[in-house]
Order: structure tokens, then sequence, then C-alpha cells
């Protein structure tokens, strides 16, 4: 029922793997119980999915998508070098999109991303809204195509309200995806609701 009234929205909701379970096969059955088709891989066997090698990573989507889940991207929960041959991987395995943290790498990224025919999105990771505005209007000045993944927590953690002001710096024109979740300013994760963000 669940997955049928999702299937009737603009958006498409999408879990966490890392939320929904520590292996395939339980991030599949917690999947399904919720009635959730797509599934953001960013961990798997609790570590960060760019730690894996590829064929680990192209085996687990494969076994997702045979028991029904999509990928919806690969993401990246660090800055980090290994972020540009997860680029490579999503392309291997037809996976349309990488979501990495916004950082000094982040032009590397969306050159690499668009080299392989991959969506790049990146989200904010200890940046207020200005820093976050400055780096990806340096990118779109460069002719880079990219989205915004807009992390309400990871502006919560850098002290802004993340809809009364964040959103609103002029970071919507880039937004192609929402991540739901809360936490406090002080970074600390809390329930939907229970927060800052």
């Amino acid at each position: 029922i669940m997955r049928s009234r999702l299937s009737t929205e603009t958006f498409r909701l999408a879990a966490s793997a890392a939320l929904a379970g520590r292996y395939a096969p339980e991030i599949i059955e917690n999947a399904s119980a919720a009635g959730i088709k797509f599934i953001e891989l960013d961990c798997l066997e609790g570590r960060p999915i760019h730690l894996h090698k590829p064929d680990k990573i192209m085996k687990t989507v494969a076994e997702l998508r045979e028991a029904g889940c999509d990928i919806s991207a690969l993401r990246s929960v660090a800055v980090s070098s290994s972020t540009a041959a997860l680029i490579a991987v999503a392309r291997d395995c037809a996976v349309a999109r990488v979501v990495a943290p916004l950082g000094a790498n982040s032009i590397l990224l969306a050159e690499e991303a668009a080299k392989h025919s991959v969506h790049a999105s990146f989200y904010n990771l200890g940046l207020d809204s200005q820093a976050a505005t400055n780096q990806l209007t340096e990118l779109r000045a460069l002719k880079l195509k990219f989205g915004f993944t807009f992390n309400a927590a990871g502006f919560a953690a850098a002290g802004e309200k993340p809809f009364l002001f964040s959103y609103k710096q002029k970071l919507k024109r880039f937004v192609d995806q929402v991540d739901v979740e809360d936490a406090l300013f002080d970074g600390s994760p809390a329930p939907l609701a229970g927060g800052n963000a």
C-alpha cells in the first residue's frame, strides 16, 4: 500500500542503506517492509561505500536490483580521493547519480561525472549557506552540470536555521534532492521534528 501510494507522488523517496540495514538482505527486507523501492547506497557492512572495492559495490547493486530495489545514487560520506573512482563504478553498474560532500575536490568530481555521463550532486558537510552558495556558484561559472542535495541537518550543525535562512540564500536554484534528517545545532542527531533542522 505504501509503495503504491509513493508511486503517485511527484518526488522519489529513497532510503539510506546505512539506515535500512548492514547487509544487502537486511536492506532489501527493511526497504520492502517500509514500501520503499529506492536505496541510496552510502554504507555497506558498517563501512562507507567509497571504501569498498568496485566488484563488491557492483555485486551489491545487482543483488538489490534482483530483489526489486533500485539504486537512486551511490553516496560518498567524506571528501575523499576515492570518490572519483566511485563515479566510474556508478557508470559501470548503471547508477545514474553520485552524491558527495561539497568540498575542495568538487570541480574534479563534477568534471569526472560529466566524462562518465553520471550526474553529480553535492551536499553541505561542515559548510554554512554562504560558503555552500559560493562553491556552487563557482561550479556553475565553470559551466559544469551538477545538483545540490540540501541537507538541513548539515546547516543546523553550522548554526543556521535551514529552512528559515539557509534555503533562502540562493541555494534553492541548485537543489535536486532534499535529505530528510534532523539534528541539533551542536550537530548531534535528533528524531524528525525534534531538532533544529
